[in-house]
């Protein structure tokens, strides 16, 4: 028998298990071939805090202040160099891209030089409605479109590389609506954490701020 206490709590439980995600319907594609939190994780969320503070989108701390993207995180080394693809979210034209960057781990003697071309090896694309997103970091000489491109929701880009300043292989995707940089998981351009808005998603991505990456 089902009592009305315990009925309540199952509800409560269910209603805090969807805070926890990042619903679907949105219009993005996920940008890159790799199952989360298996062969790749978030590493860092777009920063929602406006103050020197940082604060992710569910008031965690997997992001950095001012960090305007979303980090796509392998692994290791080996499974960059299986060629992880980074995907198109969804159709558009190419607005810029650079290649040629090498792969290599940020020091403090390199960081005045790589801060040039922050984001290393990257695409932008320009879509509807002032739409655009960013895919950077990207594998050394792996950029297979060029400017003027018109791409599909899917279109495999490039790979995701070491590039830029990071010091390690991922994919920093961002997403801008008219210059401002906008969180793909709460539709907001800065703000208070915790404002759970339309995810622009088109899968539900779980909310997750810790991984083992390795053992032994």
């Amino acid at each position: 028998m089902i009592t009305r206490t315990h009925y309540w709590h199952v509800l409560t439980l269910w209603l805090i298990s969807l805070s926890y995600l990042s619903h679907g319907a949105g219009f993005l594609a996920w940008p890159i071939d790799c199952q989360l939190n298996q062969a790749c994780f978030i590493q860092n969320y777009m920063d929602l805090d406006s103050t020197s503070a940082d604060r992710d989108y569910q008031c965690g701390s997997a992001t950095y202040d001012g960090h305007t993207g979303t980090d796509i995180r392998l692994i290791d080394l080996e499974s960059m160099n299986k060629n992880v693809e980074v995907r198109a979210a969804m159709n558009g034209v190419v607005f810029a891209t650079r290649n040629g960057v090498k792969d290599t781990y940020l020091t403090p003697a390199t960081h005045s030089r790589i801060n040039k071309i922050g984001l290393g090896n990257a695409v932008v694309i320009n879509h509807e409605n002032g739409w655009q997103t960013v895919y950077g970091h990207m594998k050394n000489s792996s950029v297979r479109v060029k400017k003027g491109d018109r791409v599909v929701e899917g279109q495999v880009l490039g790979f995701v590389g070491l590039s830029g300043l990071t010091e390690f292989p991922h994919l920093h995707f961002g997403l801008k609506r008219n210059g401002k940089n906008i969180d793909p998981f709460t539709a907001q351009s800065e703000g208070k954490c915790g404002v759970l808005g339309s995810s622009h998603w088109k899968n539900a991505v779980p909310y997750s701020t810790s991984q083992i990456l390795d053992m032994g």
